[in-house]
């Protein structure tokens, strides 16, 4: 009878809650009169993720100028240095990296540097978690 009673208490409860990936990771910050938006997808801890790195004006239209976007990417969790990622320049000042670049799960710094001709560098951080 005790037998009869567990198995009809396990069969119902729910099934435990799986763990549904996030897709993406966006964040946006102003540097001077920059705004800097950092969107990384899938966002996924040993896959390869896809960062876009969108320049606009304090209006929200594209900003010229932009000569190159480099992000310097710190895991906060264990001192294993810092990866440098270039961008490839996309029109609309959007830049694009693809890569292996979120190895680990864990808490990761990006620091966006946007070089620009004729105008002082700007750059934003961005603090994220990789489950």
């Amino acid at each position: 009878v005790l037998f009869f009673l567990l198995v009809s208490l396990l069969t119902s409860l729910s099934p435990p809650l799986a763990t549904v990936p996030v897709g993406f990771f966006y964040g946006q910050k102003q540097s001077a009169d920059v705004f800097i938006g950092l969107k990384i997808t899938p966002f996924e801890q040993g896959e390869m993720n896809t960062f876009f790195v969108n320049v606009t004006n304090a209006a929200g239209f594209p900003l010229g100028g932009v000569k190159y976007v480099v992000i310097l990417l710190s895991y906060k969790d264990k001192d294993l240095g810092d990866q440098v990622i270039t961008l490839d320049k996309v029109e609309n000042s959007t830049a694009t990296a693809n890569g292996n670049f979120l190895a680990l799960s864990g808490n990761y710094i990006a620091s966006v540097n946007v070089i620009r001709q004729n105008a002082y560098d700007v750059e934003a951080s961005f603090a994220f978690y990789v489950p």
